[in-house]
């Protein structure tokens, strides 16, 4: 089982990921 902070750098990547993915238009 991951740790809370663990999870909370996974959750951290996926959204810098979703905004690289989405670029300025995410904004």
């Amino acid at each position: 089982m991951p740790t809370p902070e663990g999870k909370a750098r996974n959750s951290y990547a996926a959204y810098a990921t979703s905004l690289l993915l989405q670029g300025p238009r995410g904004l």
